[in-house]
């Protein structure tokens, strides 16, 4: 699938075949970013109903430095605070893991 220019996406993947979901998240972060895995969490199960699909989000502590591979032309970095009212447009993936980090969508910071 290829995503517009400017468009931003949190690394997905699909599994292998008998491949643990944890271990497709790290396996994903190390394919597209180069990085490695320190600390992996489990967020949550969430719909994604556009692609008639589920998705799996893992919070991923990493190491080393980002190599981009052949399917991200770019990344950026967003501030968490950045991500504030992301509850109200249905991405609650986003939202669980601001709330697991413990940063309020009411913050200002």
């Amino acid at each position: 699938m290829n995503t517009p220019k400017g468009i931003f996406s949190i690394i997905t993947g699909f599994l292998e075949s008998d491949e643990h979901p944890k271990d497709a998240a790290i396996r994903e972060m190390k394919e597209e970013l180069g990085l490695n895995a320190v600390e992996t969490n489990f967020l949550g199960i969430f719909p994604f109903s556009k692609a008639n699909q589920i998705l799996m989000a893992y919070h991923i502590k990493a190491e080393g430095t980002i190599e981009l591979n052949e399917e991200l032309d770019e990344i950026t970095l967003i501030k968490r605070t950045d991500l504030n009212g992301y509850s109200e447009s249905g991405k609650f993936e986003v939202q669980k893991w601001l709330d697991e980090l413990n940063v309020s969508n009411k913050l200002n910071l």
